[in-house]
């Protein structure tokens, strides 16, 4: 459980900052700026992002709890993530 709270810790501060990076920026924000130009909000607008936008927003995020446990992340802990 300790395993999966540090997982989500990690990703939640993760995105949040890459996220207001991308609007505090002037260059990453040409890449974020795509899901905010819908012109009715809704939640089916977060899936339309840049590629690169997504990677560094949502992928790595996700990954970097995997990849600062490594070996020593439980493999149910790993099944659960």
């Amino acid at each position: 459980i300790l395993q999966l709270f540090l997982c989500m810790t990690i990703e939640n501060f993760r995105f949040y900052f890459v996220h207001r990076a991308a609007h505090n920026d002037s260059r990453l924000y040409q890449l974020h700026k795509v899901h905010h130009e819908i012109p009715v909000p809704c939640a089916l607008a977060t899936n339309m992002v840049h590629p690169l936008d997504y990677l560094t927003g949502v992928g790595i995020p996700f990954v970097a709890g995997v990849i600062l446990l490594g070996g020593r992340m439980h493999y149910t802990t790993y099944l659960l993530w």
